[in-house]
């Protein structure tokens, strides 16, 4: 089992379906190539290239953070882009509420990696963009809650039409874990 992984929270139905919704009155953007609703999650830290005995390594450390961590709820509400506005290369929805859950969440899962997490920003990409200079819109969103009761180890494999993310284990926040 070796490929491409990322840690990552997935959304529940409904924050998909409004997250969807505010993407799509933003669909005006020259250049941006949206990712697929299926597809939103907030990456927690991407692995990259892993073989199946690191992958092991890094779910025993997952059980024990996500035995250790509690159930919260977070808020997606405004976008951003990624460098800056002038430079703009990613759209993304912010983290308001539940921001320090999350950024915890995603420095204990880099640590167990031996990676420091230091410029970490919690967000979901809307879009990736290929424009030349800057971009102006306006999105007052009002908040989306998602509550987070796991995390899941995802797989990756690229296509011609994009990314397909398949998940290989799920960890319970609180202790649980299913799954592979």
């Amino acid at each position: 089992m070796s490929g491409r992984y990322f840690f990552a929270i997935d959304l529940e139905d409904n924050a998909r379906a409004r997250v969807s919704s505010v993407a799509g009155s933003l669909k005006g953007i020259d250049g941006a190539r949206w990712v697929k609703p299926e597809n939103y999650h907030l990456t927690l830290l991407f692995l990259g290239d892993r073989a199946a005995d690191d992958l092991a390594k890094l779910c025993h450390h997952a059980r024990a953070i996500a035995a250790e961590t509690s159930p919260f709820t977070l808020d997606l509400q405004g976008v951003g882009f990624f460098p800056d506005q002038r430079r703009p290369r990613v759209l993304y929805m912010d983290v308001c509420r539940g921001r320090e859950a999350v950024i915890r969440l995603a420095g204990a899962l880099h640590m167990a990696d031996g990676q420091q997490a230091a410029k970490f920003r919690p967000h979901l990409t809307l879009a990736r963009l290929r424009t030349a200079g800057p971009v102006r819109i306006s999105a007052h969103t009002q908040p989306i809650a998602v509550t987070v009761r796991e995390f899941i180890l995802f797989s990756s494999t690229l296509t011609p039409s994009g990314p397909i993310y398949r998940p290989v284990q799920t960890f319970s926040l609180a202790g649980v874990v299913t799954g592979e």
